[in-house]
């Protein structure tokens, strides 16, 4: 065993298979990052945590470890960063928690190879603790212990992830799927007459800070105000357009024509007065077609 750190301290790891436990007098929300030379991520695969656990060659493994295959993390990473932040069911401030220490093991036999206790906290509420780092071909390990004010957030953003961290409604589900990669544009450049792959990561949906529990959550709706009862017609009386002069009152006649006289009977057609064909002398009938001239 290596014994324990101080503050950037380093240790070499004997064994690629290691786990970092974290251990502390309230739970917290562990995650790492996977961080090339530039110190960036290449993507946001590169970031485990409680919504994305698996990650090339490191596995997290609730409620307070990740497990490392550091043989299968891809060439092009530099080191993995292990952080740690307040999950909010506990103090606001790293200055409240105690019994913080990170240990590293063996995860094939559970054997202690160092571990690390930072030290001096107060206002910051996400924690960089260790980090595993390659040198000359192996892998060793870093005391960090650096705080930030702004949260996993704050940590994430500096490593490269667009983060979308939402307030205290939180209850909202995560979307289940991020949005497609833009469609090709008149103007763009590259092999395929899309956007270049490297522009494409600028449009995709930024990550969503929102623990599992959170997200089942299932969200209150308002009371629904009962619908509120249309007009009803007056006894005996039919809908339809009022006639002129306004609406009948109870026992008038509905809309329509009016009845006919006592003793008449019911008379369908045209009213007396419309159009019928002009009448001819009495002597002559009526002739229909072209107009007749003079006689030949």
């Amino acid at each position: 065993m290596a014994g324990v750190l101080s503050k950037g301290a380093n240790a070499p790891l004997p064994t690629p298979d290691v786990r970092v436990e974290v251990s502390s007098s309230t739970p917290l929300d562990i995650a790492a990052l996977l961080v090339t030379p530039t110190g960036k991520v290449r993507s946001d695969a590169d970031f485990v945590f409680y919504n994305q656990p698996n990650g090339p060659g490191v596995r997290l493994t609730p409620p307070s470890s990740l497990e490392f295959s550091l043989a299968a993390v891809p060439p092009d990473i530099d080191k993995v960063v292990v952080t740690g932040s307040l999950d909010g069911s506990g103090p606001a401030t790293f200055a409240a928690v105690r019994g913080l220490t990170v240990t590293v093991r063996d995860s094939r036999g559970g054997a202690e190879i160092t571990r690390f206790a930072p030290e001096g906290l107060g206002a910051e509420t996400a924690l960089i603790m260790v980090e595993l780092y390659r040198r000359a071909g192996a892998w060793k390990v870093r005391a960090v212990g650096q705080g930030y004010a702004a949260g996993l957030a704050g940590i994430a953003t500096d490593f490269g992830i667009a983060v979308d961290e939402p307030g205290p409604a939180a209850a909202q589900p995560a979307p289940a799927a991020r949005p497609a990669s833009p469609s090709p544009r008149p103007n763009a450049a590259g092999p395929s007459g899309g956007w270049p792959a490297q522009n494409e990561e600028m449009f995709e949906a930024p990550t969503q800070l929102v623990r599992p529990e959170a997200a089942a959550a299932p969200t209150p709706q308002p009371p629904q105000a009962p619908p509120r009862p249309g007009p009803t017609p007056p006894p005996g009386q039919p809908w339809g357009a009022p006639p002129p002069g306004g609406q009948p009152g109870h026992g008038q006649q509905p809309w329509g024509p009016p009845p006919p006289a006592p003793g008449q009977p019911q008379q369908w057609g045209p009213p007396p007065g419309g159009w019928a064909p002009p009448a001819g002398p009495p002597s002559a009938p009526q002739q229909w077609g072209a107009p007749q001239g003079p006689p030949p």
